[in-house]
């Protein structure tokens, strides 16, 4: 399961900000994301993106403003924090981004906090890309909640679960 997703989305329950997942690396389809959105009828977006196939996910999103045009729609991961506001220049579909460790970021962001005073945040500003500049690394790891993966269809994924036990990737692409 995406750990990165899994601390977002316990970050803003803890912080009583309802949320939920959709894991669309699991073969779910637009379909399955459409009715997501038709059942919890969420107020904002948020899509992790890997460079590995980010002009698929701008066609996904493309779709998803067609049906739903007033939905803000939030770009955060890998790629995100690799290329920042060419994210945002490339995809008009999308209305924000949040680059690196997005805990604080997205926390902030939910809870209607002035857009300029938020690190770590991409937006639009009279059609110019507004990057705010990066946020401090986290130094206490232990204040960011673990994850419960609420939401998260835990059965899904195999019975072997990796223990990430550091913050960025753990790949080595």
């Amino acid at each position: 399961p995406p750990a990165g997703i899994a601390y977002l989305s316990q970050t803003l329950l803890v912080n009583k900000i309802e949320c939920d997942v959709l894991d669309m690396l699991l073969g779910k389809t637009f379909r399955n994301l459409q009715k997501k959105i038709d059942s919890f009828q969420p107020d904002l977006l948020g899509i992790s993106m890997f460079s590995f196939g980010y002009k698929h996910t701008y066609e996904l999103m493309a779709k998803i403003k067609q049906g739903n045009p007033n939905l803000p729609i939030l770009v955060g991961g890998s790629h995100a924090s690799l290329v920042r506001e060419k994210v945002l220049e490339e995809c008009q579909e999308i209305d924000f981004g949040m680059t690196m460790e997005g805990e604080q970021t997205i926390l902030e962001f939910c809870q209607g906090q002035d857009l300029q005073q938020i690190k770590g945040l991409l937006y639009r500003q009279d059609g110019e890309v507004i990057y705010t500049g990066d946020r401090p690394f986290m130094l206490d790891l232990d204040s960011v909640p673990f994850p419960r993966y609420q939401g998260f269809e835990l059965a899904r994924y195999t019975d072997e679960k990796p223990l990430v036990s550091s913050r960025g990737c753990p790949n080595k692409c």
